[in-house]
């Protein structure tokens, strides 16, 4: 897509290089698919929002339902330290994900703040910018027109005098009408082009800064709960726990070859 434009804007429309400079098409083009980059940041940033946001709900509801089961809902007649450290690991869990819940509320905000609402009132310039640029290739194209029209009519035996001055008098008023234009497009829009190192720059280290904060409240939150030795050790060694505590499970008569199905 924008490859065409690229080269309409310098050849296919038969707009000369002399009117608009190779370097000027290429800011055309760059300009063109950075919008449509934009558009398309815009619809993905208001997906990881909403992504956020559920990340957040889906917690809670997977909290909700864990600690709606009977052996968290009812304190057991239990004094030994293994279910009190238990009890207290519940306890620290629930706060957690509420307090999760709110550092979540905060990364949307931030990340809304600094990547999805700029974005936006960053396109908005977009039309604006867009009208000046066709403007300009309009202005370029008449002229080439008119000048087309001026040489045709000059060198034509059939022309008299007074066509030969309107087609004079148009291809003057056409470069007119293009000098006009020909300062805004070529002087304004690389600055414009340029101006999105520094708009993205902050927007994506606001990003960073917000996703580490809420990082770093994950992981001290969370840690409250493990003991150090539980977060030293890793998936395999879970995993080994769990693999002998369905080992024992599976023993059981009761239990008879359901542990053994392959679970979907």
């Amino acid at each position: 897509m924008f490859r065409k434009d690229r080269t309409r804007s310098q050849r296919g429309n038969g707009i000369p290089e002399s009117l608009i400079p190779a370097e000027l098409a290429d800011v055309i083009y760059n300009q063109r698919a950075f919008e449509e980059h934009c558009a398309a940041m815009v619809k993905l940033s208001k997906k990881y929002e909403d992504t956020i946001t559920e990340l957040g709900r889906e917690r809670v509801r997977l909290r909700e339902e864990l600690l709606s089961m009977p052996i968290f809902t009812t304190r057991q007649d239990d004094s030994t330290p293994e279910r009190l450290n238990f009890d207290e690991r519940i306890d620290q869990f629930r706060k957690v994900t509420d307090f999760l819940a709110e550092r979540g509320k905060d990364l949307h905000d931030n990340y809304h703040g600094a990547v999805n609402d700029p974005l936006k009132r960053f396109m908005k310039m977009f039309p604006a910018i867009n009208e000046k640029v066709k403007q300009h290739e309009r202005c370029a194209l008449d002229y080439v027109k008119a000048k087309e029209r001026y040489d045709r009519t000059l060198h034509s035996s059939q022309a008299d005098q007074a066509k030969r001055d309107k087609a004079a008098s148009q291809c003057d008023a056409a470069l007119n009408a293009f000098n006009n234009v020909n300062e805004l497009v070529p002087e304004e829009l690389p600055l414009i082009h340029a101006a999105r190192f520094d708009f993205l720059d902050p927007s994506c280290m606001t990003m960073v800064a917000a996703h580490i904060r809420y990082l770093e409240a994950v992981v001290d939150n969370l840690s409250a709960i493990c003991h150090e030795h539980e977060v030293k050790m890793s998936d395999e060694d879970y995993n080994r726990e769990i693999e002998d505590i369905f080992s024992k499970l599976s023993a059981l008569r009761i239990t008879a070859d359901g542990l053994d199905a392959t679970v979907a």
